[in-house]
């Protein structure tokens, strides 16, 4: 591989803005192989990679009654829309308007 210095020095001043070889690479237009290529050659450690970034949403199952599924089918398909996402949207308004407590009536103990 030829030493383009101007390259070098695109990737080392890159760098110092703190972008990552793969975004450097794609400011360059070149693979990010050339990129780490670049730092190694100035001394730059390399990264380890980080993996798979967390999800923001936690999956959970849940099993609900066969009645209450269709009658939540029902209202999506009114709508137009998949019933997980009608239950996500559910679970969303509940949470966001904290309405636990407002739906749930508890006070007695636990109905399951």
């Amino acid at each position: 591989m030829s030493v383009n210095p101007a390259r070098r020095e695109q990737v080392a001043a890159l760098h110092r803005q703190g972008l990552t070889p793969s975004e450097i690479a794609r400011r360059i237009g070149r693979n990010p192989s050339v990129a780490r290529y670049h730092l190694r050659k100035l001394g730059v450690p390399p990264t380890k990679p980080k993996g798979r970034p967390a999800s923001p949403n936690f999956r959970v199952r849940v099993q609900i009654p066969r009645h209450d599924a269709l009658a939540l089918q029902a209202e999506a398909d009114e709508r137009g829309i998949p019933l997980r996402r009608l239950i996500r949207r559910l679970i969303n308004v509940v949470c966001r308007d904290q309405l636990v407590s407002a739906i749930l009536d508890d006070r007695w103990g636990p109905a399951f």
